[in-house]
């Protein structure tokens, strides 16, 4: 009878595509709000200056229509901030176009987008900035004031991070605070005022964009884990689907019963029983079994079962009679030399039952102690014969394999440490000493494996 309850636990973390993934919807995000950004600045600017257009030419005319004003003469000679004004606008509704234009048309990384949105907040600024310090071109600009507006929609509409917003604010406040201290109007003392207070006007776009990536990030960072979990899952059903076609079918007819029980705390993980039925040569057949405890937890431990599945078969496709001290080098030699220098070890029972000598014969490294029920009741515990596989090399290890008798009706029950280790609500391992009692105790109809199961359960939910 064989029960097998691994105690496993789960480390989560943070996949490193997380980052790649964020950044490539932050692209195609970046993208397409350029474009909406690009175009409504497009738009904006050529409306502007149609506006602009009909307050210089038509208001004149509307106004001597209405009030029978005529234009002052003086006033219609002075054409330069006209042309100025509408050459500044024109520049700018073309860098807005061109931009919209290279974002529509060229499939650009993203730096070379970052680098385009850094172009047309820059340009926008330094002719807000520059336009009001031409001689004669007050009126074209809004200076600092109107590169303030276009870079609080650019935090509007662009996925900036912080620092990606500060840049454009660096380069033109720079710009704009040369510009007021050398050419700007007032004393020195109103121009240095001026230039202190400026960077006020950028600290609602600043904060906003710090806002909207934070919350951004974290909501993509839920979803992505979310979204892994849900992936995890799946593939750990999997996993231990795969990782349960290893064990051995249960014997329920012939001259031996095995049963046993895989119920592991999480999806999967390292623990392991091996059977295998021998002729035994003139003796008749003979049963050998393994149950084996990975250290570690998940699928690291899993992983390993499997490499040692494959040693196991190859030991009893090889040798099928051979002894469980032998078994028991052969791993320990392949923990210690392929296992040990990851930090990976094993705690292994061996045994050998020949029905033709009415004994077992086993080997146990390091796991804990098994357990012979006589069939007169009695209960004889089969403590550890040397310590776990993995540490020690070939040359020092000592199997130390014992025999004991073991009669028709006899049980032997083998269980891994996950058993013992339970806890109830009061934090209270089952220990060796709840494992002993429930030896000494009667056996249900469903075998030992289901008895210790339902009481490992039942230690874990009670209060006492």
């Amino acid at each position: 009878m064989l029960c097998a309850v691994p105690t496993q636990a789960s480390h989560p973390h943070v996949p490193s595509e997380l980052h790649a993934e964020f950044e490539a919807q932050t692209h195609a995000l970046l993208r397409s709000r350029f474009l909406w950004f690009a175009g409504i600045l497009t738009g904006l600017g050529a409306f502007l200056m149609v506006l602009a257009l009909i307050a210089q030419f038509a208001a004149p005319g509307i106004l001597y229509a209405i009030a029978k004003v005529k234009p002052d003469a003086e006033q219609q000679r002075h054409w330069w901030p006209i042309v100025f004004t509408m050459v500044v606008s024109l520049l700018a509704v073309a860098t807005y176009a061109s931009c919209f234009f290279i974002a529509k048309t060229k499939a650009l990384p993203k730096e070379r987008f970052l680098q385009l949105t850094y172009l047309l907040v820059v340009c926008d600024g330094l002719l807000h900035v520059g336009a009001g310090h031409v001689p004669g071109g007050a009126g074209a600009g809004l200076g600092i004031w109107g590169f303030a507006f276009t870079h609080f929609l650019a935090c509007c509409f662009l996925p900036w991070t912080f620092r990606q917003a500060v840049q454009p604010v660096l380069l033109v406040f720079g710009v704009w605070a040369l510009l007021k201290l050398f050419m700007g109007d007032g004393g020195l003392g109103v121009r240095f005022f001026q230039i202190a207070w400026a960077p006020l006007l950028f600290g609602p776009a600043l904060a906003l964009v710090y806002f909207m990536h934070t919350r951004r990030a974290d909501a993509f960072e839920r979803q992505f884990l979310y979204r892994r979990y849900r992936d995890v899952r799946r593939e750990l059903y999997d996993a231990r689907r795969i990782h349960e076609a290893l064990f051995p079918a249960q014997i329920s007819s012939g001259p031996f019963r095995v049963r046993y029980k895989y119920e592991p705390m999480q999806q999967i993980g390292g623990d392991y029983f091996f059977a295998f039925q021998s002729q035994g040569g003139s003796g008749g057949p003979a049963l050998s079994v393994v149950l084996l405890d990975v250290t570690g937890h998940g699928i690291l431990a899993a992983l390993t079962v499997n490499r040692i599945y494959g040693e196991l078969s190859r030991i009893f496709a090889e040798r099928p009679d051979v002894t469980p001290a032998e078994v028991l080098r052969t791993l320990n030699r392949y923990a210690h030399l392929t296992l040990a220098p990851h930090s990976v070890y094993v705690t292994a029972m061996c045994a050998r039952v020949d029905p033709s000598r009415n004994t077992l014969l086993y080997a146990n490294g390091g796991h804990p102690p098994s357990y012979l029920r006589r069939s007169d009741g009695t209960v004889e515990e089969l403590v550890a014969t040397t310590f776990l596989l993995g540490p020690c090399p070939d040359a020092e290890y000592d199997p130390g394999c014992l025999e004991v008798a073991m009669q028709p009706g006899d049980t032997l029950v083998a269980y891994t440490d996950g058993v013992i280790e339970a806890r109830g609500h009061n934090g209270k391992q089952w220990g060796l000493a709840g494992i002993r009692h429930a030896m000494n105790g009667t056996v249900d109809c469903g075998g030992w494996a289901d008895s210790l199961i339902k009481q490992v359960e039942k230690h874990r939910f009670s209060r006492a």
